[in-house]
């Protein structure tokens, strides 16, 4: 008798931590911590909502099988053992307690604690417009009208250069000065012809006088007004060689005062104001006058050339708005200035060509960029942001708040028209209504979370 006493006793006591055990098991499969969740926010929703019910599901079964059979084993050890039951009876009051945030069944309740810890934001619907949208390559350009290439005009050897890369000029400032023998010559021919016009001059004024007096002849008079005249057209004609070769008005009248020393020395001055990104001179070089010597640009305004596919033609036109976004992130709004009428040969595209501010000066020529064209944006009465929708049981759902704090709880929806940011919604809700914009896959995890524990503990 003890021995069939203590057999009993022992399989009392195996039964009891077998129990345990599978207990144990499940409360570890059934619980979801809500930090790990939001590490997977990024993923594809899709996917994950339906990895996650293929889980839930196998593992939902699983936990049911092992439940029957504890249940089993301890309607068995009950008559030999209270204390077992008992025990069992604790661990399903400690798996009850578990429910925490789960109003319901197919609803999830948080605290406004939990919402701003978790960066879940809720919106009101509403309606907007919808912006179509294409993303072309580009590339940021000089603006073509604040560029300068500086040429001299007349060859010669480079007595000293003051301007280097990257300085920045205002327009007149001296970037350089030449010796140059063709500019002397140029100047000498001009000096001249102040000379001999003011001798011609003198001339003429005598002989316009003698001649009412008579004391010299017709023929001497009109000798001296054809000199007279000869004179003023080789002025006028010296004048305008040096006005061509860069000599400015105030320049002339200076040269005149010159000393001899002067005469070959050509001054290059910058244009424009802006930057000199190129200098292609140095000192005591020979400079011709086929080649520039400086590049100046003025960069607070550049060019983006947008290249446009063939088949985008008959939708982007002169006025469309586009964000230019950078490798960095840097989004620059604009519009489209122009579109070339003819397609390259090469790249079969056509070019787009947007002109931005650059006061800060984070587009640099060169660099390679994206442009978003806004090609409509018609106005729809009921719109989402598109981060809203999560997949839910092989349905496109949306969470809904009902009333000022209820829970959140899936809806379907119906869309239509989207972008990247926006989804038009064609049926399901109502403008008004309080839906989860950030965050909905926490949400989503939260509910799979509670749905499990209900199967395991029902």
């Amino acid at each position: 008798m003890s021995t069939i006493m203590t057999a009993a006793c022992a399989s009392v006591c195996i039964v009891g931590l077998t129990v345990g055990s599978a207990w144990a098991e499940a409360d570890a499969r059934s619980t979801i911590d809500l930090a790990q969740v939001d590490d997977h926010a990024g993923h594809d929703h899709g996917d994950s909502g339906h990895d996650t019910k293929k889980k839930h599901d196998h593992d939902e079964g699983h936990d049911h099988e092992n439940h029957g059979r504890d249940h089993r084993y301890a309607e068995d050890a009950q008559g030999h053992d209270d204390h077992g039951s008992e025990q069992s009876h604790g661990r399903g009051e400690d798996d009850h307690s578990g429910h925490e945030g789960h109003d319901g069944h197919g609803s999830v309740g948080l605290t406004p604690e939990q919402m701003d810890n978790f960066d879940i934001r809720i919106v009101a619907v509403a309606g907007g417009p919808i912006p179509v949208t294409i993303e072309r390559p580009a590339e940021v350009i000089y603006n073509e009208n604040a560029l300068a290439h500086v040429v001299p005009r007349v060859p010669g050897i480079a007595r000293t250069v003051k301007a280097n890369e990257g300085d920045e000029v205002a327009e007149g400032d001296v970037l350089a000065v030449l010796d140059s023998r063709e500019l002397a010559d140029a100047k000498a021919a001009y000096l001249a012809s102040l000379e001999r016009l003011a001798l011609a001059k003198d001339n003429y004024d005598r002989a316009e006088t003698l001649v009412g007096k008579r004391i010299v002849s017709e023929k001497t008079h009109l000798t001296a007004k054809t000199d007279f005249a000869e004179a003023r057209i080789n002025l006028r004609s010296a004048r305008q060689k040096l006005l061509a070769l860069g000599i400015g008005e105030k320049r002339l009248k200076e040269i005149a005062e010159q000393n001899e020393a002067d005469l070959t020395a050509y001054v290059m001055y910058a244009p424009l104001g802006g930057t000199i990104v190129a200098r292609h001179l140095t000192h005591g070089e020979s400079v011709s006058i086929d080649r520039e010597a400086f590049i100046i640009a003025d960069v607070s305004t550049v060019w983006v050339d947008v290249s446009i596919y063939a088949h985008d033609l008959e939708r982007v036109e002169p006025g469309q708005a586009v964000t230019i976004i950078t490798d960095g992130g840097l989004q620059v709004d604009g519009k489209i200035a122009f579109v070339t009428p003819n397609v390259s040969e090469e790249t079969r595209t056509a070019n787009a060509r947007v002109e931005l501010e650059n006061a800060p000066r984070h587009l640099r020529p060169g660099m390679f960029v994206t442009a978003r064209i806004a090609l409509t944006a018609d106005s729809v009465d009921v719109r989402i942001p598109a981060s809203a929708l999560q997949l839910h049981e092989g349905q496109i759902v949306v969470f809904v708040r009902e009333g000022d704090a209820g829970p959140l709880k899936p809806r379907a929806v119906t869309l239509g028209r989207r972008n990247g940011t926006y989804v038009e919604v064609l049926g399901g809700l109502k403008p008004g209504e309080a839906v989860v914009a950030e965050g909905a896959f926490l949400v989503k995890s939260q509910l799979a979370k509670s749905d499990f524990d209900d199967g395991h503990n029902h």
